[in-house]
């Protein structure tokens, strides 16, 4: 099976970083982004399979970067999943919305975030 493109977008440098090495791991080729305007550019360089996108960015938050990504999707696969340090049902609904495909809290346990990344891939 061909590597997995993934793109991960989050403003704190550490969280991105070790999602992409936990995702790494699993043989995806993986970019990081720190904001929304970075994670456009990077998604129209490279297009990814999956983008793991915290909501409340500098600038653009979450909802608007995966409406931003569905409108320039085309034929193109993507799937869309939102990680978020809190999630109730206007999160959820907002998501839906914008195009996510699911919405995932952030854990603190490095086992439990491997286990729910890797059932998006």
């Amino acid at each position: 099976m061909p590597s997995r493109r993934v793109l991960v977008v989050d403003d704190n440098a550490d969280i991105a970083n070790l999602t992409a090495l936990l995702l790494e791991s699993h043989g995806c080729e993986v970019a990081t982004a720190l904001d929304g305007r970075a994670a456009l550019e990077q998604a129209a360089r490279n297009w990814p399979d999956v983008v793991f996108l915290d909501l409340n960015l500098p600038g653009m938050d979450g909802f608007e970067i995966a409406r931003q990504l569905r409108a320039q999707q085309g034929d193109r696969p993507l799937k869309i999943v939102v990680l978020s340090g809190y999630v109730d049902q206007a999160t959820h609904e907002r998501a839906a919305e914008a195009g996510v495909d699911a919405v995932m809290e952030k854990q603190g346990e490095i086992d439990s975030l491997e286990a729910s990344l890797s059932s998006f891939l």
